[in-house]
């Protein structure tokens, strides 16, 4: 484990690297797709629960990508990374959480509920595999989503949201230790994932599940906290059990990897459309692996030297 880490932020010093495809199954197979917006009650909360769900037009049966948002987000967000899950065979659903910015009182004015009910949002996630069937009546045109083939994927706090429903375990100060496991899903997609700090501490990791993809870059921080280093973000990884786990490590990728939010915010860092399609292309495969049983996938992730073909700029390590 050790020479692990030493390998990967040795990368911390690596000179940038652009990018190809390295994954065979990234052409787009569907040119044409649906999203609407819905909304369904949140019921702990009695207050609604804002949907947006995209799918592609022609399958008859769809694995499906529940999305959680980063801090401040919503369903508009995220297009870049999702639209691209999409033309490839998939039904994503992106909730608005309750700390969004959507739901502040005035614009431009940070919800009070950010960062505080922490606890709510892998709430709201679980929430929405359990009403599959209330999505799909709201949509008559939606194909059929398969409840065997799930996935849950988030950016940043909601990486944060993500581990929770992996079986990371929450350890407030003062308070019993928490679990959020959903045993539904069949794979957790964690985008700038959150190390040791805060209601998380070494032993909150060993019960983290897979399988798991874990995606960080060099320069992946936070303006303002200086305890959210490039280095704490490999934490979540290299504590969980080796099973099925997974680490995609890119040189140079900032917090938003080249634009994957779609969004301009402080602290997200330059554009950078190699790094976005490095993050399109994992976390494809990745899901492709787990939903699909691709057998290119599977040889990726278990066998892909991603090095040679971006030219030493990712690193992809398997526990």
């Amino acid at each position: 484990m050790m020479r692990l880490a030493l390998c990967l932020l040795a990368l911390l010093c690596a000179a940038p690297a652009q990018a190809a495809s390295f994954y065979a199954g990234a052409d787009d197979p569907y040119a044409l797709v649906r999203a609407e917006k819905i909304s369904i009650t949140f019921a702990p909360k009695k207050r609604p629960l804002d949907l947006r769900v995209s799918w592609p037009v022609g399958p008859k049966a769809l694995p499906v990508i529940v999305f959680s948002h980063g801090a401040f987000g919503s369903r508009e967000r995220y297009d870049p990374l999702v639209s691209y899950w999409v033309r490839h065979g998939y039904a994503v659903i992106q909730t608005t959480h309750s700390d969004s910015m959507k739901k502040g009182t005035l614009p431009f004015i940070r919800n009070p509920l950010v960062f505080r009910e922490w606890h709510i949002r892998p709430e709201e996630i679980s929430y929405v595999l359990t009403h599959l069937d209330d999505i799909a009546a709201a949509l008559p045109d939606l194909p059929d989503m398969d409840r065997d083939r799930i996935a849950v994927a988030g950016h940043s706090y909601g990486a944060h949201t993500v581990m929770l429903l992996a079986g990371v375990t929450a350890q407030p100060k003062g308070k019993e230790r928490r679990s959020f496991f959903d045993v539904r899903p069949k794979a957790y997609v964690m985008i700038s994932p959150q190390g040791t700090g805060g209601i998380f501490d070494a032993q909150s990791f060993k019960t983290i599940r897979g399988p798991a993809l874990f995606v960080t870059g060099s320069n992946d921080t936070v303006p303002g906290r200086k305890d959210v280093t490039p280095e704490s973000r490999l934490e979540p990884f290299l504590l969980s059990a080796p099973e099925q786990k997974y680490l995609f490590f890119i040189q140079d990728a900032h917090h938003d990897f080249g634009g994957i939010s779609g969004a301009r915010y402080r602290g997200m860092g330059p554009k950078d459309p190699a790094a976005m399609n490095m993050v399109r292309q994992i976390t494809l495969a990745f899901f492709d692996a787990a939903l699909k049983n691709s057998p290119a996938a599977r040889d990726l992730l278990e066998n892909g030297d991603v090095g040679a073909t971006t030219a030493g700029r990712a690193v992809l390590s398997r526990r």
